[in-house]
């Protein structure tokens, strides 16, 4: 049973992505009135197709990967509906909206999880007996908006301008009810060694609080597969922690198993900025590899020779099915 379950969640994560990613391409060619000849979700055999009135739609029996199909003609310039005849910046569009997709659907996902929860906001929701802030005058409700002339603008704020500062001494502006008041504090040094006031947050589900969290939270967690990935380039991380198809499937299977629909949500959000930025990788045969050419036609205003582009495409995906190969025997020999 958990098999099945793991199975499903894992169609489902990778599915959902791989459908926005390709919609993205889709939807920006079919804006810029290029041919698109097929549509397809997964990879091998169509298990599922349908002729619309010019593309092929269907869906294949791997539930890994998928394509939007502009082969056919694409490099036939005479053909106005062809990629290729194209202006550069049009097809560059289209390269990049997959990973734009997958970034979109991120967001999406982490503010939807954040609508459903409450989040901590500036306003002072608890006091701590015997503190700073308590004892200076502070009350429940006060709203923070500064703190030694830094704006709050997140609950974090006050912790970073607090806890992370080299201060030992805090100039808190606070609202209350419509009036500014200031308060000036010495602070407590905790067991912990960082320095509080005595403050806690007032908990709201809010759905610009949603929003905001969530847009940190996106650029937080895209920073920090950035920074992966320039570590696993630079070999600051060991290769062998990198995992592939299998190792993706067990990590499913394993969020699958909290019965908790948010945790495989915010996972999936993680998976898909993962897989736009793992696109927009300047290498061949991936997204960013054929947007690198056209950023080079549109610098020197000169194409690459189509024939040549195609076989460093060509040795591209050869050396990422052998990087997949490689993933899928070291997940199976864990």
């Amino acid at each position: 049973m958990e098999m099945i379950r793991s199975a499903a969640a894992f169609i489902f994560v990778i599915g959902i992505m791989v459908l926005v990613h390709e919609l993205g391409h889709f939807t920006v060619a079919k804006l810029n009135k290029i041919h698109v000849y097929q549509f397809c979700i997964g990879l091998g055999p169509k298990i599922f197709k349908y002729q619309g009135k010019e593309t092929t739609y269907a869906i294949c029996l791997f539930p890994i990967g998928g394509m939007v199909d502009l082969r056919e003609d694409e490099n036939d310039l005479t053909n106005e509906r062809s990629f290729s005849s194209k202006k550069p910046y049009q097809r560059l569009l289209v390269i990049l909206a997959g990973a734009f997709m997958n970034f979109v659907l991120a967001y999406v996902l982490i503010v939807g999880i954040f609508l459903t929860e409450p989040l901590p906001t500036t306003t002072i929701g608890s006091l701590a007996p015997s503190l700073p802030a308590i004892e200076a005058g502070i009350e429940v409700g006060d709203i923070i908006l500064e703190i030694n002339g830094n704006d709050i603008k997140f609950w974090n704020d006050v912790t970073n301008n607090i806890a992370y500062s080299k201060e030992t001494k805090f100039e808190v502006k606070i609202d209350r009810d419509g009036q500014e008041k200031v308060y000036s504090l010495e602070g407590h040094l905790s067991e912990d060694g960082y320095y509080i006031i005595g403050v806690g947050t007032l908990m709201e589900k809010r759905p610009e609080l949603a929003f905001a969290y969530g847009w940190n939270d996106f650029l937080d967690k895209s920073t920090m597969i950035v920074d992966g990935f320039v570590q696993l380039i630079t070999r600051q991380i060991d290769p062998s922690a990198v995992s592939g198809p299998v190792g993706i499937f067990k990590q499913v299977g394993e969020v699958a198993q909290t019965n908790d629909m948010k945790n495989l949500l915010y996972f999936t959000a993680l998976l898909s900025i993962n897989l736009g930025i793992f696109n927009l990788l300047p290498f061949p045969f991936l997204d960013g590899g054929r947007a690198c050419f056209i950023i080079y036609e549109i610098i020197v205003r000169k194409p690459i020779n189509k024939d040549k582009e195609a076989f460093v495409h060509f040795i591209g995906m050869v050396a990422l099915l052998v990087l997949m190969v490689v993933l899928v025997f070291k997940d199976l020999a864990v």
